[in-house]
């Protein structure tokens, strides 16, 4: 009895590896999976590396043009107090950038950074500053953290919930990963 049936016209073929040797065909019901250098799946993109940079850039995207949206509320002239400006930020904008979190972990600094940049242009617009006052001061002031605190934070539950685990095969095969790369591991983003 069949309880899954897959469309193989919607279906991808992507391989992660670093490795540039030919990656096989793939069918299914004789048709051939298409190979892809990307897939977006749950609105995260996947590239075959997992750099995430496509991933980033799409996530700023969708930052800038919220912001775009939310202008007339959030800029240096309008009335409206900064606290419910600030809302505006943690509510809509705020869910787009740590989306997927737990798997974007591991992205460069660089594209972390890139995360950043955006953030602080956007408070800084929330709180009218000029341009000479500092960003960690807006966040400060606004009571927002980081993205690269997320980053950790997520990274220390991360770690909490294999140590806690019931079963204590979670954490012997959490420790036995071996990297050949020089990727950061979720337990190496914990200060």
């Amino acid at each position: 009895m069949k309880l899954i049936t897959v469309n193989a016209d919607k279906s991808s073929n992507i391989c992660f590896t670093l490795n540039k040797s030919d990656i096989p065909v793939i069918e299914i019901n004789n048709v051939i999976i298409p190979q892809r250098e990307e897939v977006k799946y749950l609105g995260i993109i996947l590239d075959k590396k997992l750099t995430w940079g496509k991933h980033i850039q799409e996530t700023r995207r969708k930052m800038k043009l919220l912001t775009k949206t939310f202008y007339w509320l959030i800029n240096k002239g309008s009335k409206l107090k900064v606290n419910l400006k600030q809302q505006i930020y943690t509510s809509p904008i705020k869910p787009i950038w740590s989306y997927g979190i737990p798997l974007w972990v591991t992205a460069s600094r660089t594209n972390i950074k890139r995360i950043e940049t955006l953030q602080a242009k956007i408070l800084r617009q929330i709180r009218a500053a000029p341009w000479y006052v500092n960003n960690e001061d807006i966040r400060k002031s606004l009571q927002v953290s980081l993205v690269n605190s997320e980053v950790q934070k997520y990274s220390s539950k991360h770690k909490n919930r294999i140590e806690n685990h019931i079963n204590p095969t979670v954490l012997d095969c959490y420790e036995s990963i071996i990297r050949r790369l020089k990727r950061k591991h979720p337990l190496d983003l914990i200060m």
